[in-house]
C-alpha cells in the first residue's frame, strides 16, 4: 500500500543554531583539524551506536514500525561490514579514543563468524591455509572484498599493536 511521507530537513552545526536546508549546500564549516576530527568521532559514534551486541551493524531501519536489520537475516554484506570497521580502525588508530576498541573488536569477531559460514578457507598445493570473504549464498569471491578486510585488520594492528588477526589477515592475502 501506499502512504504518504513528509520531512524537514536541518543541517546542524556543531556550535551554533541549527539551519534550514532549502535548497543547495549550506556553508562548509571551516576545514580545521578540530573540524574534521569532531566529524570523524561523530560518524564513529553513529556506527558504534548501531552495533550489534553480536558484532553486527544495524544498516536498515524501518521508519513505520521503528524495527531494525533483523539480526538474522540471511542478506548481509561483508565488505560493507569490513569496510565500515576499517574506518572505525582508522579512527582509533588517529584519535587513541578508548570507547572504539571494544566495538571494533566485537565487530571483527562477528566478520571470523561469517567468513567461517563462507565456505572458502582451505589450503594451496604447498600447505599454506588460505581464505576469502565470500558472502553467504555467493559462489564468487571478490578480490577487492578480501582486500578491504585485510587492509581493515592491518589498520587495526598498525592502531593497537595486537596481532591477535594477523594470522586471519595472512590467510586472506595468500588467497590474494
Amino acid at each position: 500500500s501506499m502512504w504518504r511521507f513528509r520531512t524537514a530537513a536541518f543541517v546542524e552545526a556543531p556550535l551554533g543554531p541549527s539551519l534550514p536546508l532549502v535548497r543547495g549546500v549550506p556553508p562548509a564549516p571551516p576545514l580545521t583539524a578540530a573540524a574534521l576530527t569532531t566529524a570523524v568521532l561523530a560518524g564513529a559514534h553513529y556506527l558504534v551506536n548501531h552495533l550489534a551486541p553480536n558484532g553486527r551493524f544495524l544498516y536498515e531501519h524501518d521508519l513505520v514500525t521503528g524495527h531494525t536489520t533483523d539480526l538474522q537475516s540471511r542478506d548481509y554484506s561483508m565488505p560493507r561490514h569490513g569496510g565500515t570497521t576499517y574506518f572505525l580502525a582508522q579512527v582509533y588508530r588517529v584519535t587513541k579514543a578508548a570507547w572504539l576498541k571494544e566495538p571494533i573488536e566485537r565487530s571483527f569477531a562477528y566478520l571470523a563468524s561469517l567468513m567461517t559460514d563462507g565456505r572458502c578457507a582451505s589450503t594451496l598445493p604447498d600447505g599454506t591455509p588460505i581464505d576469502c570473504v565470500l558472502d553467504r549464498g555467493q559462489s564468487v569471491a571478490h578480490l577487492g572484498s578480501t582486500a578491504l578486510v585485510v587492509v581493515a585488520l592491518v589498520e587495526y594492528q598498525r592502531a593497537t599493536g595486537d596481532a591477535r588477526y594477523l594470522p586471519l589477515a595472512t590467510e586472506l592475502a595468500a588467497w590474494l
